[in-house]
C-alpha cells in the first residue's frame, strides 16, 4: 500500500522547483538543514562560520518549543545575522520540534544518506587510484633501486679501474 506522500518528509534544497513541485503534488517538503547551512556560507551577506554551525543544528534539532526558543536565542547572540536568514525560512520546514511527535523522520534531517552513496563511490574510485599510484611508485622505486646498484658497481668499477698503475 506504501506511505501517503503528506505523512513522510522529502528533505531538499530550498529550490524554487522542488519547492513547486512538491506543493503541487502534495509531498510533506523539509529542506535540508546541510544544504541550508551550505547556502548560508556560500552567502556573501550571511557568511557561517564553521564554528557557529553547532548553533544552527542544535535549533533545528530541538525536539520542544522551550528548547527551540533556547536555542534561537544563542544563535542570535553568536550570529544575529544567521538568525535574521533562518528567520525568513517557515519554521515548519526546516526544524523538528514541530514534526517530532507527529510524523515518521527516521532518524534524517538532511538528504546527505544520498549523498554519501555518492561519496562512498568517489572514495572508492580515489582509492582504486591511490593503489595504481602506489603500484606505479613502487616499481618506479624498484628500478631505481637496480639503477642505484648499477651505479654503485660501475663506480666501484671505476674506482678500481683508477687505482691501478699505468705502464
Amino acid at each position: 500500500m506504501g506511505s501517503p506522500l503528506a505523512a513522510v518528509p522529502v528533505f531538499t534544497d530550498r529550490h524554487k522547483g522542488i519547492i513547486s513541485a512538491t506543493t503541487e503534488f502534495g509531498i510533506f517538503n523539509m529542506f535540508c538543514v546541510h544544504h541550508i547551512i551550505g547556502n548560508m556560507r556560500s552567502d556573501k551577506s550571511v557568511w557561517l562560520a564553521v564554528s557557529q554551525e553547532k548553533y544552527v543544528w542544535a535549533t533545528n534539532a530541538a525536539t520542544t518549543v522551550i528548547d527551540f526558543n533556547f536555542n534561537t536565542q544563542k544563535l542570535a547572540k553568536v550570529s544575529p545575522v544567521t538568525k535574521s536568514y533562518l528567520d525568513q525560512i517557515s519554521v515548519k520546514q526546516w526544524t523538528l520540534y514541530l514534526h517530532y511527535h507527529t510524523a515518521r523522520l527516521y532518524g534524517w534531517r538532511t538528504t546527505n544518506f544520498a549523498e554519501l552513496t555518492t561519496n562512498f563511490a568517489e572514495l572508492t574510485t580515489n582509492f582504486a587510484e591511490l593503489t595504481t599510484n602506489l603500484a606505479k611508485r613502487t616499481t618506479n622505486f624498484a628500478e631505481l633501486t637496480t639503477n642505484f646498484a648499477e651505479l654503485t658497481t660501475n663506480f666501484a668499477e671505476l674506482t678500481t679501474n683508477f687505482a691501478k698503475p699505468t705502464a
